[in-house]
């Protein structure tokens, strides 16, 4: 190749490479990355990156279940149907890096509530069940 257009290839190189960088996503934010979130007359700082999961537990009675920005689990519910201003947040114990997914249920299988599941600080699937007026407490989830 002539010298002239060696150095043109190396400059376009180099132009390619400088934009490459220059458009290379950033880093997700940490942790420690929050997002404000309110229901009813209640607020909380979510954990960045989660999405709050709402069920709807009888007509227009819903249930809501989030990651707050330390990683508890979180859940509020309407007392009565439509609710304005909700129970509060309550802390379920346990901590999580990812998800709240609702297992599947109906009714008539889990006439109490529903099951929860996340993913906790060791990367495994950890559920949570609504039993009449408590929580079963977190347990490694059998169906994952």
């Amino acid at each position: 190749m002539k010298p002239v257009l060696r150095r043109l290839a190396v400059a376009g190189l180099a132009l390619v490479a400088g934009m490459a960088a220059a458009i290379t996503p950033t880093q997700p934010a940490s942790a420690t990355c929050t997002s404000p979130y309110r229901v009813g007359a209640y607020s909380i700082q979510l954990r960045c990156y989660t999405t709050p999961l709402w069920t709807e537990r009888e007509k227009n009675r819903f249930y809501v279940f989030a990651i707050r920005s330390d990683g508890r689990v979180m859940t509020i519910w309407q007392r009565y149907p439509n609710d304005p201003v909700w129970s509060g947040w309550q802390n379920l114990g346990g901590t999580a890096i990812n998800g709240v997914w609702l297992y599947p249920y109906d009714d008539s299988e889990y006439p109490n509530g529903p099951e929860i599941t996340v993913i906790g600080t060791d990367h495994n699937y950890w559920c949570n069940e609504r039993y009449t007026t408590h929580w079963t407490g977190w347990h490694r989830c059998s169906i994952f």
